[in-house]
């Protein structure tokens, strides 16, 4: 999962790229899932459900702190977020930023339009 920060000037002022879901859930293996269901909040009764909520509550929460920390420092600013199972998590994010699906692919579109 990336996070890149555009000022109102429209400058990138840097990023941050961190484990999406996938990366998390597989990170120990003796509780590895492939599973990327989004799971309810809280506490969870069983090993398995367990992992999942504290997976998805680890990436939400640091998300949402690396979010507040961005738009405090750059106010008018522009939050973009792209991979890591973002869209399965959105919801649950500030509706300010921008998720982008195919970053990398626009920009290289992007920049293909400028070389002619």
């Amino acid at each position: 999962m990336t996070f890149d920060i555009i000022d109102s000037a429209g400058l990138h002022q840097g990023g941050l790229i961190m484990p999406g879901l996938a990366s998390l859930r597989k990170s120990f293996p003796k509780f590895e899932t492939s599973d990327l269901s989004i799971l309810g909040e809280g506490l969870a009764s069983d090993t398995v459900n367990a992992w999942k909520n504290g997976t998805q509550a680890m990436l939400i929460s640091s998300i949402n702190n690396q979010i507040d920390r961005f738009q405090d420092k750059y106010t008018d600013g522009v939050v973009a977020i792209c991979g890591g199972t973002v869209d399965e998590i959105k919801s649950q994010l500030p509706k300010s930023i921008q998720i982008f699906d195919n970053l990398v692919l626009d920009g290289l579109e992007c920049y293909s339009q400028t070389m002619g």
